[in-house]
């Protein structure tokens, strides 16, 4: 929580913490948005090469939780595209967030704040 100009408190989404655990967390990232379809990006670490790192993906909007997608992709790819599922409304700005999943010792990363779409 924050405080703003006139001392009103709200939730500075890009502050957030979806995920939270021990993992680095996802650099470099990005997303766009084509109609109903993500594209994000990120930047490939070494660490991270084997198949059982994977990338979550947590989308909402101020007034809803719309989205959780877990292991959509490797992250050794940098990138994938998933689809919005229901809330995928062209009017409706969407907060973006993605983490690393250890899929075999089941640990995650803190999630990154990508942006709004």
């Amino acid at each position: 929580m924050e405080l703003d100009a006139d001392c009103q408190y709200y939730v500075n989404v890009e502050k957030v913490f979806v995920f939270r655990g021990p993992l680095s967390p996802p650099t470099g990232c990005s997303v766009e948005r084509h109609g109903k379809m993500l594209h994000m990006k990120w930047t490939v670490i070494p660490d991270y090469a084997d198949k059982m790192f994977k990338i979550n993906v947590a989308l909402f909007n101020t007034n809803n939780f719309i989205q959780l997608d877990i292991g959509v992709a490797e992250v050794n790819q940098g990138a994938c595209t998933i689809p919005l599922v229901g809330y995928g409304d062209e009017g409706v700005p969407i907060h973006v967030y993605l983490g690393i999943w250890d899929s075999f010792h089941d640990l995650l990363s803190d999630s990154v704040y990508c942006g709004i779409v």
